[in-house]
């Protein structure tokens, strides 16, 4: 009878731990969701107004303090939304798991430069496209190579 109190008395004991521990999360919790956030850096500001979908920003802000991304990030967040413009928006990343997998450094991150159209006669950047003929410049050698049908 005494081992069978004694092990009570051992559950009860585990059983007001556990309900300590219960309570001090809940606390915490709390505490957390009650704190109002940091004031949110400029540099911070400007990656959210890039970014492509506006969720849970105080999240993207601690994953922001936490990676403590490069000044290049700008950059990267521009290509990634226009990779992602005709996404729908939840196959999106949220800002937070874009920063916590560091996905400024992905090969697709980086800006796409697309090449200016050349006039087909000259070389020139092309300021015009006449049908049949392509990218033209204004020059008027070229003009007489379009009428000559060179």
């Amino acid at each position: 009878m005494a081992k069978v109190r004694l092990q009570i008395d051992v559950l009860e004991d585990i059983l007001a731990g556990v309900q300590q521990i219960v309570q001090n999360t809940a606390h915490k919790a709390r505490q957390h969701r009650d704190k109002p956030p940091e004031a949110y850096t400029e540099a911070f500001e400007a990656f959210w107004a890039a970014y492509p979908r506006k969720k849970k920003k105080r999240k993207a802000f601690e994953a922001w303090v936490a990676k403590k991304p490069p000044a290049y990030t700008l950059d990267a967040v521009g290509a990634y939304a226009q990779s992602v413009r005709h996404t729908e928006e939840r196959y999106i990343l949220l800002p937070a798991s874009w920063l916590n997998a560091e996905s400024w450094l992905d090969e697709d991150s980086k800006p796409i430069v697309k090449a200016k159209p050349k006039c087909k006669f000259c070389g020139a950047e092309g300021t015009a496209y006449i049908n049949g003929v392509g990218w033209m410049c204004s020059k008027l050698a070229c003009k007489a190579k379009q009428y000559e049908g060179v």
